[in-house]
């Protein structure tokens, strides 16, 4: 906005952002023809490249982050809008491209006009698919969320997800429980940080291979990415650095609960100062 080109920022042109993008549905992922009604986005992160540093940051957003989002009339009409959870900014859209479209606008909105463009949409049958693509990964276990279902999943282990957990691994929470999308968010984080560490072992033989599987079938993953940003992106990515300890960003704030629900309001002042480091530059 150009409050921010006022106090000399803009967005660092060198950063490639990708969000992804958990739904919170399952079977194949249809466009409807009708707006409104659809899943909610349940995990969201946001992926940039620093293509000029050669670094790799993940920003991990709560869907329980309360911020202005987009409603359509069930034609598609953009009617203003609301705050609410980021989660029902996919709800809100067709299912399709609109409602992964709906989701990178709430937060480039909510990270101060950072640029998300590009996403990658999976659904909770589509995560095994993912994990499958690139083989299967190791993650250190952050927690013991899922200990009594699996009781190999403890905090501090070193497991390798298979397609019986990996789902529960990335979508479990305890509903009766307050704030329990913490614990999740840092399942997830461990998973991602595990997932590009694979990739980064893998040829480009292997990236063309993923490829061809993810565009065969359009059902199990939507992205608006290219084949040729897809394959520039993986096979840069074994020169980019990616440390999880500085690399891994986190929106700090306050987890209530209203109304019964769940509910994360972000600290607009250091939000804002992580986006400004992260994502812009000085002019």
């Amino acid at each position: 906005s150009s409050n921010d080109e006022e106090t000399g920022y803009v967005f660092d042109e060198g950063i490639v952002t990708v969000l992804l993008i958990g739904v919170d549905s399952t079977g194949v992922m249809e466009t409807s023809a009708t707006y409104g009604n659809q899943a909610r986005a349940d995990n969201i992160d946001l992926i940039s490249f620093d293509t000029v540093n050669k670094s790799i940051k993940i920003l991990p957003i709560s869907r329980d982050t309360i911020t202005d989002v987009t409603k359509f009339s069930a034609k598609g009409y953009d009617v203003g809008t609301i705050r609410t959870h980021l989660g029902f900014a996919y709800s809100f859209g067709n299912g399709g491209n609109e409602s992964s479209m709906n989701v990178c606008d709430a937060v480039s909105n909510l990270l101060f006009g950072t640029e998300v463009y590009k996403y990658i949409t999976t659904n909770l049958d589509s995560i095994a698919y993912a994990n499958d693509l690139i083989g299967g990964v190791t993650v250190l276990v952050p927690n013991d969320d899922l200990k009594a279902k699996y009781p190999e999943l403890v905090a501090g282990s070193e497991v390798e997800l298979t397609n019986d957990n990996v789902a529960d691994f990335l979508r479990y929470r305890d509903p009766d429980k307050d704030g329990s999308n913490v614990g999740r968010m840092e399942r997830q984080q461990a998973f991602l940080e595990a997932y590009v560490k694979k990739l980064e072992t893998m040829t480009e033989e292997d990236y063309k291979d993923m490829w061809d599987r993810l565009s065969s079938d359009k059902s199990k993953i939507r992205t608006n990415i290219s084949e040729n940003m897809f394959l520039s992106l993986l096979e840069d990515l074994r020169e980019y650095k990616y440390d999880p300890l500085t690399d891994n960003l986190s929106i700090e704030g306050e987890d209530m609960v209203e109304d019964g629900y769940d509910v994360f309001y972000p600290d607009e002042e250091k939000l804002r100062e992580l986006v400004i480091n992260a994502f812009f530059k000085k002019i």
